[in-house]
């Protein structure tokens, strides 16, 4: 997309004898989501539907009403294969599965409140990106629903818009209740939990 930029995540360091080195306070910044991480909506969206399609990366594409965008100097277009990640192990990425769902299913998530329906299991985090003093902060929900079967990752982000439980996620619960008004979405069959 236009102004699309690579995103940012820590790196080891690497010292004065050619070896690296992890710095624990990094590695419980990056645990909570608090380290210096740059990322765009396409690319957190992307992270999204790579967790829940099991490491599975799908390039993501433009669409424009009901089919994919067309350019001039193409006959046809297919998106590329969805190709898996390697290194990731399936248990990990089960239990980060799990955590995206108790954020959002658990009384004690940060989006219970904002983001859950009765009617489908979302899964999704939420997130409050710090810009600076004097600035409200940004507002983030990111996840795919249903958590069970996933059909859609999603990302909302409200530049200046406060907390990302608070303010992100009725943006989010919204969407996913249009889903499903749509018939774009199933309601989940049987009672949820919680």
């Amino acid at each position: 997309l236009p102004g699309e930029r690579a995103g940012h995540l820590p790196q080891p360091a690497t010292r004065a004898d050619g070896r690296t080195s992890w710095p624990a306070s990094e590695t419980l910044g990056m645990s909570i989501g608090q380290s210096r991480v740059t990322a765009t909506p396409m690319q957190v969206a992307s992270l999204m539907a790579t967790i829940a399609n099991d490491g599975y990366r799908v390039t993501p594409y433009v669409a424009q009403g009901t089919g994919l965008v067309r350019f001039a100097d193409e006959e046809s277009f297919l998106p590329p294969a969805p190709r898996r990640i390697e290194g990731l192990s399936s248990d990990t990425l089960q239990r980060i599965r799990e955590g995206l769902e108790q954020v959002v299913n658990s009384p004690r998530g940060t989006g219970y409140k904002t983001v859950r329906l009765r009617d489908v299991r979302i899964a999704g985090k939420t997130g409050t990106a710090e810009v600076g003093p004097g600035k409200p902060d940004h507002a983030w929900f990111a996840g795919y629903v249903p958590a069970d079967a996933p059909r859609y990752a999603f990302v909302v982000v409200l530049e200046h818009g406060g907390g990302g439980g608070k303010s992100a996620g009725p943006v989010a619960q919204k969407l996913v209740q249009e889903l499903l008004n749509l018939g774009l979405l199933e309601p989940t069959r049987g009672p949820l939990a919680n």
